[in-house]
């Protein structure tokens, strides 16, 4: 993983712990929910709301700004290098360092974006994607779909939800191949910026919209 200069190996067991942990958080809540009945006193849609601007706040948080002082290391065949040290070619290179694993490092050679990118923490990163993936994650999940079923009201749901379920699939089926090509086009803030400014739209749409996205009242139950 080349934010963190990980090789194979490290950046899979650091992803598949972060994960695992994520997957911990989230059961607990989803059991809390189940035991607590919090959708009955809770305020969802303030909670999605909010939920809505936390994941955005983590794409901020770990974005790659350029004012950040540390950089990614810039490997070239089978080398590392500060990013400092990089002159215009890849041809004049000193104090070259042996890679620490098996792909560590951002490699020049394949991407033209390595040499003014910034280094993120992992002690940023990894807190961070364990709270939202695991808590916001699942607090979103369960909100949003007990405020579409309301929305809907008392009423056979089959093929809204269908169609709920099959635009969440659509979008996991598409954005893993939009967001790749931008990353290998342009870097990671591609991608970051398109999460930002996604999420912070879908918050004004909320909130645009959050006097209507109330259970659904029959005329016999409002004429009363």
């Amino acid at each position: 993983m080349l934010m963190f200069l990980f090789d194979k190996e490290a950046a899979v067991k650091a992803n598949s712990t972060a994960q695992l942990a994520a997957g911990f958080v989230g059961i607990f809540l989803y059991l809390t929910f189940f035991f607590v009945e919090v959708t009955k006193r809770a305020p969802l849609r303030i909670f999605s709301i909010m939920g809505l601007n936390i994941f955005a706040a983590l794409f901020v948080a770990t974005y790659p700004w350029p004012f950040i002082p540390h950089k990614v290391q810039v490997a070239v065949n089978d080398f590392y290098i500060r990013c400092s040290q990089l002159s215009a070619s890849y041809e004049h290179l000193i104090n070259l360092t042996p890679l620490s694993g098996s792909d560590a490092g951002c490699y020049a050679d394949r991407f033209t974006w390595c040499s003014n990118l910034s280094s993120i923490s992992p002690w940023l990163y990894y807190p961070l994607y364990v709270l939202v993936f695991g808590c916001v994650h699942s607090l979103l999940n369960i909100c949003v779909t007990t405020i579409f079923s309301q929305v809907m009201g008392p009423c056979r749901q089959g093929t809204s939800q269908g169609l709920f379920i099959m635009a969440g699939s659509l979008g996991r089926l598409l954005a893993p191949l939009l967001m790749t090509a931008l990353y290998t086009r342009f870097g990671p803030r591609a991608p970051w910026t398109v999460e930002i400014v996604q999420f912070y739209i879908l918050a004004i749409v909320w909130l645009t919209f959050y006097k209507k996205m109330v259970p659904l009242q029959s005329r016999t139950t409002f004429e009363k």
